[in-house]
């Protein structure tokens, strides 16, 4: 599920909340979680591509008997390049460094991360 909204001032923030599904040798360890994230898009400073801050939040449990939880809190910046005639839908390209939490029991630590991704914008 997600919900955006259009805020003024060529600025707009999207909330969302979703299932996480392991998959590969990660599912032989994590049962199915969930996902929530809230999101940022600005173009300041006069930059051509606009700019996505995301901060979220992951949790999926263990598949043993105490089922002890894992969480990821991530914190990332990322530059969004995109198809610059606009229309819908337009495909992107996100870029982007961030930081990360990882709490789980006997390791709590926090991480850079660079990441990158692709989507469809239909607004």
């Amino acid at each position: 599920m997600t919900a955006e909204a259009q805020v003024p001032g060529s600025k707009r923030m999207a909330a969302s909340i979703g299932a996480i599904i392991p998959v590969g040798s990660t599912a032989d360890v994590l049962q199915a979680g969930a996902q929530s994230a809230f999101s940022i898009y600005a173009k300041p400073f006069g930059l051509r591509n606009p700019l996505r801050l995301d901060v979220g939040s992951a949790d999926m449990a263990e598949k043993t008997l105490l089922a002890p939880s894992r969480r990821v809190v991530g914190t990332t910046l990322g530059m969004i390049l995109a198809n610059p005639r606009g229309g819908s839908p337009t495909g992107y390209v996100i870029l982007g460094v961030g930081t990360y939490h990882q709490d789980r029991p006997g390791l709590r630590r926090d991480a850079f991360g660079v990441n990158a991704g692709a989507g469809m914008d239909f607004t």
